[in-house]
């Protein structure tokens, strides 16, 4: 990192271009899947809104009426917000605050295993909130590792 006087006009510049670049591995793969994750999180919004009979058995809570599929309507519009909040950390690049959400993120598909197990016993949903909570560990894992590499945060 370039030594810059902190009152100097190129001070906040230089410091945005002393932030790793992609060239991190750590980085890239943080960031890359945790953007993989938003666009799941997006896929599995959609899928709950236009085709909720679909989702809710992929889910592992089949729907027994379709005139049930309200609560899909809230699942999709929370889930949008967890999106765009993803995407707006990604942007910023607040990879400790990323590998926080993410981790704090993993509790959700623990719950949601959970539930299907009280409510349904079926193993595929099981399976399926057991897989996503294991991808949101380790993306946690990665950007914890990639934020201690790349230094401290910039406010």
């Amino acid at each position: 990192m370039s030594i810059v006087r902190h009152n100097s006009p190129g001070a906040v510049l230089q410091l945005a271009m002393d932030y790793p670049t992609a060239k991190d591995p750590w980085r890239r793969a943080g960031v890359t899947m945790a953007t993989l994750l938003a666009l799941f999180i997006t896929v599995s919004a959609l899928r709950a809104t236009f085709a909720p009979a679909a989702f809710a058995a992929a889910f592992g809570l089949p729907l027994h009426d379709l005139a049930d599929s309200g609560f899909l309507g809230v699942y999709a519009i929370r889930s949008l917000f967890i999106c765009a909040f993803t995407l707006v950390l990604v942007a910023k690049r607040d990879l400790r605050t990323l590998s926080l959400f993410a981790l704090l993120a993993c509790s959700m598909p623990v719950a949601d295993a959970l539930w299907v197990l009280r409510l349904t016993g079926e193993p595929t949903g099981m399976i399926r909130h057991a897989v996503i909570g294991v991808y949101l560990l380790a993306t946690a894992l990665v950007l914890r590792r990639a934020a201690r590499t790349a230094g401290p945060v910039l406010a």
